[in-house]
């Protein structure tokens, strides 16, 4: 394969390293940019914005199956280095990624129009329009153009390299938000930025993937038997969906975008944690596919290791965010009083949830 001089070691070290970097990133302009939308827009916004990006996950079940199933497909053909079927997976990948984004275009479009009307907000509902708009069309893209290579980028133990171009993307981004939103109240343009990030982060991954994998053909004859299993991998998807994505949606339906933004200051300082240490644990998930599909007495050793070593993180973690994270988020919400923050017991539910 189109393979320098790094060895296998080293991607997997590369993995960790730059998902270590980019939780960084994220964690600390996460931090505050959420600050910033509360004291320029208030609660209402933060909320609103929450729901619409817990909206786009649901949507995003579109590509879940047939995403996860393609890499798990190529984890066999890339251990034994076989082009052919790596391209016909790949093309497989690409014919249902263009079914699929047709689909998800034209819900983003019904959810963009239709959603203003059943809100209660104050936001003109052109506005609401447009936040809606600005978040689906990323996915776009991705389904027609960057899907199938960041799945090969993946599953080639190159991992490092979407993390890379997203520290670096999510870095400017949240950098040109910060100035907008400490000199202009335009949230349209501030929602904007978001748009852009994903468009600048495509061009990236194809320039890569062209430079360094010249092999790869997407015209040749789809492999659809090998993503055959997506269909039960995106009712697992679906599963772990409906458990983890419904609060905001079903929060704001009953009692409004207040308390949706009080619940999501909470979740978001759970979510960082738990993805901090997940992007850990993903860096390796190429190394532990690859060895299943060669070695799997090997393959048990190396996962129950990781699976050990997991939820003991897991547990302290979270045993300590119980204990200590109450006192910082009145630190981080002080001076916004149009709803107040504190709530001991909602922080208490959420670490049980968690563990």
């Amino acid at each position: 394969m189109a393979e320098n001089n790094i060895s296998k070691k080293n991607y997997l070290i590369r993995n960790v390293i730059s998902n270590l970097l980019y939780q960084v990133v994220v964690i600390v302009m996460g931090l505050i940019i959420p600050r910033l939308y509360l004291e320029n827009f208030g609660s209402e916004v933060n909320g609103l914005v929450s729901t619409v990006k817990q909206v786009f996950v649901y949507l995003m079940l579109l590509e879940a199956g047939v995403g996860l199933a393609s890499q798990q497909a190529l984890y066999k053909p890339i251990a034994t280095d076989d082009k052919d079927k790596i391209n016909g997976i790949l093309s497989a990948t690409k014919v249902h990624y263009n079914r699929t984004g047709f689909l998800y275009a034209a819900l983003t479009m019904i959810f963009a129009i239709g959603y203003p009307f059943v809100i209660s907000t104050n936001l003109p509902k052109s506005t609401c329009f447009l936040i809606v708009l600005f978040y689906g069309l990323p996915a776009v893209i991705s389904f027609f153009v960057q899907g199938k290579y960041r799945i090969l980028l993946e599953g080639t133990g190159k991992g490092y390299i979407l993390t890379t171009f997203s520290t670096i993307m999510v870095l400017v981004n949240s950098i040109l938000k910060i100035l907008l939103l400490i000199f202009t109240n335009n949230l349209l343009l501030v929602q904007s930025l978001y748009c852009l990030e994903h468009i600048l982060q495509m061009f990236l991954v194809i320039w890569y993937v062209k430079k360094h994998y010249p092999w790869v053909k997407l015209n040749v004859k789809p492999d659809i038997a090998a993503i055959s299993q997506k269909n039960s991998v995106l009712l697992h998807q679906i599963s772990g969906m409906i458990f983890n994505n419904t609060d905001a949606i079903l929060i704001s339906m009953f009692c409004g975008f207040k308390v949706v933004s009080v619940y999501m200051i909470y979740l978001m300082f759970f979510q960082y944690i738990d993805t901090f240490i997940t992007a850990i644990s993903t860096s390796y998930t190429y190394k532990l596919g690859q060895i299943y599909q060669t070695e799997k007495e090997k393959f048990k050793r190396y996962f129950d290791a990781y699976e050990a070593v997991f939820i003991t993180a897991i547990f302290i973690v979270f045993t300590l965010m119980a204990t200590f994270l109450l006192p910082i988020i009145e630190l981080y919400t002080k001076g916004i009083t149009d709803i107040d923050y504190y709530n001991p017991v909602l922080l208490v539910l959420f670490a049980v949830m968690k563990l």
